[in-house]
């Protein structure tokens, strides 16, 4: 099981990150925008809250989907752009392309859950990255 030796520690202070909260929020534009674009339930309550019309509907999903992209898309395509600048390449460049690709055929949604998942990842990764070597500097710390 993933986790199960790991400090409760290291996913506080992921959860404590101001770049989490961001990621997340962006997260819960895409799903409701998922929940607006497929009629489901949360899309009703939605729709007979503000009662809003079918055309509105689509519209408040794309503009939530589009929101999801900005907040979570951008910061990937701006560091696929200073990639390739600086003549670094990584997975950034491939993510934006794809991003970019969904953007021009029109599928916002699916733009929103690249960007989404690639940007949680590499929180999840960057908080592993920082457990690891905290604790390899406390083993280093403990050698004779």
């Amino acid at each position: 099981m993933i986790g199960r030796f790991s400090r409760p520690g290291v996913y506080r202070e992921l959860l404590q990150q101001g770049e989490f909260i961001r990621v997340v929020l962006a997260g819960i534009f895409a799903l409701l925008s998922f929940f607006m674009d497929r009629g489901i339930y949360p899309a009703s309550v939605i729709k007979l809250a503000l009662n809003l019309s079918e055309d509105r509907v689509a519209a408040t999903a794309m503009a939530l989907a589009l929101a999801s992209v900005t907040i979570n898309g951008l910061p990937i395509i701006l560091g696929g752009i200073k990639g390739l600048v600086q003549r670094k390449l990584n997975v950034d460049e491939l993510v934006s392309l794809a991003i970019i690709a969904c953007l021009i055929r029109g599928e916002f949604l699916e733009a929103a859950f690249v960007s989404f998942v690639m940007m949680m990842g590499a929180l999840i990764e960057e908080a592993a990255s920082n457990s690891a070597r905290k604790s390899i500097q406390s083993l280093i710390g403990i050698a004779p």
